[in-house]
Order: C-alpha cells, then structure tokens, then sequence
C-alpha cells in the first residue's frame, strides 16, 4: 500500500510541475457575437516566453483548431509573441471578425496558448476556460 501511495505522490509530483508556466484569465462565461473577448496573460516564470493564441471549438465529441492565430485569423501562419520575465499583459479579439465563418454554426469555444522558450521548440500547452458566443 506505501509503494502505490508514494507511486502516487511521485508522478503527482510531475503532473503540477510541468504546467503552469502561463496562464490565461478573465474569460467570461458568454459573449455576443459583436463583444470584444478581452483576457489577461500571465508569465509565471522568471524566463522570456515566446506564446501564440488559437481558438478551438468544441464538436463531434472534441476540441478542434478552428482558428490558428487570432494574430493573423485568415491565414495558416502562426504569429509568435514573446511575454517577458513575470509579465502580465491584456490581450483581446473582435469577435465579429475573428469568428464570423463559425457563427451562428458554432457556439462553444476556448483559447489554445501555446508556448515555449523559443518558438516551435517543445511547445507547451495551456487553455482558457470554455465560453460560449450567444
């Protein structure tokens, strides 16, 4: 029983410090299609962090990249931006524009971040809260 307890706390251990880096808050629950999602960025390392932000919609059972840069919405080029050392910064969309090809179809979507010490080079993952466009 010991073995499977400390089994256990050990991989604990590596699940809660492998995230956490970044962190995206201030997602409201809802918005209306002509809202701006405004949200905040937080780097919570003591490292420059190179980030992207894409938006993925939930369907057919899943979250699926709907939109690869809200940076560049249009395009499949994915815009990098780089968040000092334990910098907090506002970032925000016009919904209207970012998502006008999904609405009224789609409704239920989060953000993707995606981030690392250098751009395409071990990315890492973090997500917005769901929140849905009415």
């Amino acid at each position: 029983m010991r073995t499977i307890l400390a089994f256990f706390l050990f991989i604990g251990g590596f699940t809660q410090n492998e995230s956490n880096d970044i962190s995206i808050c201030k997602i409201k629950e809802s918005y209306s299609k002509y809202d701006t999602c405004q949200f905040l960025i937080t780097n919570k390392t003591d490292k420059i962090l190179h980030y992207s932000i894409s938006i993925e919609c939930y369907m057919q059972n899943g979250w699926r990249e709907i939109v690869n840069s809200i940076d560049n919405p249009k395009s499949k080029i994915t815009i990098w931006s780089k968040l000092q050392a334990n910098e907090k910064r506002e970032e925000y969309f016009l919904i209207e524009i970012i998502l006008s090809d999904f609405l009224p179809s789609l409704d239920n979507f989060r953000l993707k971040l995606t981030y690392s010490n250098m751009p395409n080079e071990n990315n890492k993952y973090e997500y917005s809260n769901p929140f849905k466009i009415k």
